[in-house]
């Protein structure tokens, strides 16, 4: 028998198909049991490589029988950051993308010192064999980046989550446009606190590229207004919230006349904490990125008075497209923008 009749003869799979057509496997699970509708052009594709494959429908293949045993495992590998946003992330993924596929989605989230880069390195490799895609947030390490090229040699499918890397293979990223987001908290800075601005800035890491384009964004939007304000900083938080209200207390002791803080970072948690406890609370503005576990409750006190904030709902949403679509050309990251509301206590 030759080469192409024995391809033929075995049976399909629906990874057979998904590689065949371009797209996930997921999309393929959907078209072949009506579970929701796809594009007519990815229809198109799928009913291609079927034809391709010689795919003889059911009986050859059990579509019910795939999808009780078939479950989605979406895999996270971010900064061990208590109460932080990547907590509520793994609900909002678990729900929402079990409610679009009609089957089972686990999410596998991995926290870890993103400051140890032989564990994220060896996490990355060791992840991206056991789930469909593997989502990411790590700093922009040359080590870093090496594990994630490796993993996408052999065909996984990698994404960058709010901050993006230079090309390592990875497929695509979601995130903030983070200049417009750093130019947004600098105008409300102004509005906030006049010309008379004596600012912090806090960072969890200068690896960060998100965080860094934050600060950098900030910075020159006063510069673009002819403005000189005060700014101390990047002070770091490490992603970690004890540390930065340790951070927090030793600033607000040696900066008396402080009268606003930035911090587009994970660790916010800490920082709220000291403030809380702070004689002039109700001096000192707070601008910061959300969400995360108690972002009302820090709005409602007065601790924080604004939060650049990132839909969690949109977040799986955008995850869901990069398992549907076709993956880019080899070399392409498809950024699919996140965008962002400006949340106030009046607001909620």
């Amino acid at each position: 028998m030759s080469e192409r009749k024995n391809k033929l003869a075995r049976k399909v799979t629906l990874k057979d198909i998904a590689r065949e057509a371009g797209v996930g496997a997921a999309t393929v699970d959907r078209y072949l049991n009506s579970r929701s509708q796809v594009k007519q052009t990815t229809a198109d594709k799928i009913q291609t490589a079927m034809t391709t494959l010689n795919f003889q429908g059911t009986s050859q293949f059990r579509p019910p029988a795939m999808v009780a045993a078939k479950t989605i495992r979406i895999g996270m590998i971010v900064p061990r950051v208590a109460g932080s946003i990547y907590e509520m992330l793994t609900t909002q993924i678990s729900q929402r993308l079990s409610q679009h596929y009609q089957q089972e989605v686990v999410p596998v989230m991995v926290d870890c010192d993103i400051r140890d880069l032989n564990t994220v390195s060896a996490t990355i490799i060791r992840l991206a064999k056991e789930v469909d895609v593997l989502g990411m947030v790590v700093l922009d390490d040359p080590q870093v980046k090496l594990a994630i090229s490796k993993a996408a040699e052999t065909g996984a499918r990698i994404f960058t989550l709010f901050s993006p890397l230079s090309h390592s293979g990875q497929m695509a990223h979601i995130g903030l446009d983070d200049r417009k987001a750093g130019r947004a908290a600098a105008w409300l800075a102004q509005r906030l606190t006049g010309n008379q601005l004596n600012v912090a800035i806090f960072q969890g890491n200068n690896r960060f590229l998100c965080q860094e384009d934050c600060e950098s964004s900030f910075r020159s939007w006063f510069r673009e207004q002819n403005l000189r304000p005060q700014i101390t900083g990047p002070l770091h938080t490490l992603e970690d919230v004890r540390y930065a209200e340790i951070q927090t207390n030793k600033l607000l002791l040696e900066h008396p006349e402080l009268n606003l803080i930035y911090a587009p970072c994970g660790g916010v948690g800490g920082i709220i904490d000291s403030l809380r406890n702070h004689p002039r609370k109700d001096e000192i503005f707070m601008i910061c990125h959300g969400p995360f576990v108690g972002w009302e409750q820090a709005l409602v006190d007065g601790t924080v008075d604004v939060i650049i904030y990132q839909d969690l709902t949109t977040i799986c949403d955008l995850i869901a497209r990069l398992l549907d679509e076709p993956a880019a050309q080899p070399g392409v990251v498809r950024y699919l923008p996140l965008d962002f509301s400006i949340k106030i206590r009046e607001s909620l």
